[in-house]
């Protein structure tokens, strides 16, 4: 099965709409265990704070690689997916995903996608609304390529 990464880069502050977020706690005989996870979850899709990839921010603008993000790792749970996969190109290829996309990044403000098959650093960076990183994650998954895609939040910008 050929893994696929994804990245949602959101600007420190910013919450989604709709998605709550927790951290994991683990009750084991009666003592509860904060982890270190804080997740949430969108149909099977498992949303997770982490780390910045490095290489993403080396590829941006020079005024977005000085913004301060949050990175949220978008993951589907191999368990809750409704119908048997072989790959997951079925999975990051159907509308759950892209209604995801899109709740994430159909606001005004700035964003970057990281979208990696084979979880390799990406060959281009480009700018784009979500409609345009739509077309390009399903160009990614026919191509095997990656891509960084980032939105400046100006609606009014033809890209």
């Amino acid at each position: 099965m050929e893994e696929i990464c994804v990245d949602i880069l959101l600007p420190q502050q910013f919450t989604i709409p709709g998605i709550n977020f927790k951290r994991e706690v683990l009750n084991l005989d009666g003592q509860l265990y904060p982890q270190d996870l804080v997740q949430a979850r969108y149909e099977y899709f498992t949303l997770t704070y982490g780390p910045l990839p490095n290489f993403a921010l080396t590829q941006l603008p020079p005024e977005l690689q000085k913004r301060d993000w949050q990175c949220i790792s978008i993951d589907y749970d191999d368990e809750q997916v409704p119908f048997p996969v072989e790959n997951s190109k079925a999975v990051y290829s159907n509308d759950t995903f892209f209604n995801l996309l899109r709740k994430v990044t159909d606001y005004d403000g700035e964003w970057i996608l990281v979208f990696t098959t084979g979880c390799d650093e990406p060959e281009q960076a480009v700018s784009g609304n979500w409609i345009v990183a739509e077309e390009k994650v399903r160009e990614s998954l026919a191509n095997n390529n990656s891509f960084i895609m980032y939105y400046n939040g100006n609606r009014d910008t033809l890209i």
